[in-house]
């Protein structure tokens, strides 16, 4: 199973798989976790939810590893029942987390 903790004691397949440094990959962390944490507290309060917040399933993956996912689908392409072996969840929770992801990286992405 791939986790940061793993993948980040070697540095050059840690690159390979994201396209950044484990530096690079921790200044992205801090930059899209304000980012992250406020889109899914908007997701969270939308008044068609069903659930009050706090309520359904906890996310398998915390945000590092999510971020990982994340770039590690954007370098490699791989598909959501590979990425989902690869971090021991299931294909339809990498379509969610990258669902949810990608449009705060592409926000950051983009200048002010």
């Amino acid at each position: 199973m791939i986790t940061f903790e793993n993948l980040s004691k070697r540095p050059s397949t840690f690159k390979s798989f994201t396209g950044v440094s484990v530096v690079a990959f921790e200044e992205l962390l801090a930059q899209v976790t304000p980012l992250w944490v406020e889109s899914e507290r908007a997701r969270l309060a939308r008044p068609q939810r069903k659930r009050a917040i706090g309520g359904g399933r906890k996310p398998a993956l915390a945000l590092r590893e999510q971020l990982l996912l994340t770039l590690v689908w954007l370098r490699l392409y791989l598909t959501t029942e590979a990425l989902g072996d690869l971090f021991g969840i299931d294909k339809a929770t990498v379509s969610r987390y990258t669902r949810r992801r990608l449009p705060v990286l592409r926000a950051l992405a983009r200048p002010p």
